[in-house]
């Protein structure tokens, strides 16, 4: 049934501070966790340091997407927003310039995570070549993360389209199209970005088969050069032993 919101909050300058001490309470965290569980795990699995990058780095993602997966849905059910197994709720009362404690503590964390990676690129001594590509994908979350913020975080309905921007309605025809504009660009990313993996894995793959195909037929030639040479030797021993007649020629059998 949801419980009542004794207190409403909204954004403001104030939220850097917070997002800052969050921030360095999430590395603090971050460096716990990888200090005493994903270290020790991945040093069972002998990976390399690389892949153990890569490793680290999954893992924190995994243990964040998780809880805030579940974080997310306990508000989703305790707002409301939730009603009959669909989300009308998300529709009723914009534009939303208030928000209860925990969703404004929702967001601050959700700002805290992606700012401090960052941080974690200095203090894990990321290799330059991975340094573009995480950048990327840690601004484009803290981006629409805090769009969503900035928004008011839920999705119009058509009868706040005739409201003002100035009463915090941004349920604008500028707004819904530079929204949607961000949206096919993070997806025509996404799918560039994944076509460039398949490709960079089948290249690889090629390659690697081909090394191996060279490596075979190089393996046959020796194999071949060796047994032509122990066959010659072979036949040399074997001229070697046959008796030499007084006149100093071989008797033939």
């Amino acid at each position: 049934t949801g419980y009542p919101i004794s207190t409403a909050f909204t954004y403001g300058l104030k939220d850097i501070l917070t997002v800052f001490f969050f921030t360095l309470m999430v590395t603090i965290f971050r460096a716990i966790e990888q200090e005493y569980i994903i270290d020790k795990f991945s040093k069972r699995i002998r990976l390399s340091k690389m892949k153990q990058s890569k490793f680290v780095e999954s893992c924190s993602l995994l243990v964040f997407y998780v809880a805030s997966v579940a974080w997310g849905a306990d508000i989703l059910a305790k707002e409301n927003w939730v009603q009959n197994d669909s989300i009308h709720g998300l529709y009723k009362g914009y534009p939303h310039t208030e928000m209860s404690f925990a969703m404004k503590f929702f967001y601050l964390i959700q700002f805290a995570f992606w700012l401090h990676n960052f941080c974690e690129l200095y203090l894990l001594k990321i290799k330059q070549e991975e340094i573009v590509s995480r950048v990327i994908f840690y601004s484009l979350n803290l981006g629409f993360i805090e769009a969503a913020y900035i928004l008011k975080f839920a999705l119009p309905n058509e009868d706040s389209a005739s409201e003002p921007m100035g009463n915090g309605n941004f349920n604008q025809p500028i707004i819904r199209y530079a929204a949607t504009g961000c949206v096919i660009g993070l997806q025509i990313y996404l799918l560039l970005k994944f076509y460039a993996i398949v490709t960079k894995f089948s290249r690889d793959q090629n390659e690697a088969e081909a090394v191996k195909n060279r490596s075979r037929q190089l393996r046959k030639k020796v194999k071949k050069s060796k047994d032509a040479k122990k066959d010659a030797d072979s036949a040399n021993e074997k001229d070697d032993d046959e008796p030499v007649s007084p006149s100093g020629h071989k008797k033939k059998d």
